[in-house]
């Protein structure tokens, strides 16, 4: 089993191996793949511990991809899908969810907060990643 394959789920990307290289690896094919017809990426995250290291990780490698990236901090899931739909952008927020404070993720969007799942591009992203 490939290592994806044990944090990519249908609609989002979760685990506790979640870390700043994979963040930056997703990040980066999300840019090539979703993002790529758009000049900037929103980029939100939850208040867990490890949220704002894989934050940084995601900026930089949306950046490295040409992005510019709106990064609203601090928020909730709603919080980033109001600012794609408002900014018609792609967004990456970093969040588990409801999952226990070991874990985290990634759940990304189209523009105007489109969902990113296994129809629409999530498992083309891991499978670059």
């Amino acid at each position: 089993m490939h290592p994806m394959d044990q944090i990519v789920n249908a609609y989002d990307v979760r685990g506790e191996q979640l870390d700043a290289a994979t963040v930056t690896a997703l990040a980066a094919a999300f840019a090539d793949v979703v993002a790529s017809a758009y000049q900037a990426v929103v980029v939100g995250h939850d208040m867990r511990t490890t949220s704002a290291d894989l934050v940084d990780a995601a900026v930089a490698a949306l950046t490295a991809r040409g992005m510019d990236v709106l990064r609203l901090g601090l928020c909730s899931t709603d919080e980033l899908y109001y600012a794609c739909g408002v900014r018609a952008l792609p967004g990456l927020m970093v969040t588990a969810g409801n999952h226990p404070a070991s874990f985290n993720g990634l759940k990304l969007c189209g523009p105007r907060a489109t969902p990113v799942d296994e129809d629409t591009g999530l498992y083309q992203v891991a499978a670059i990643a």
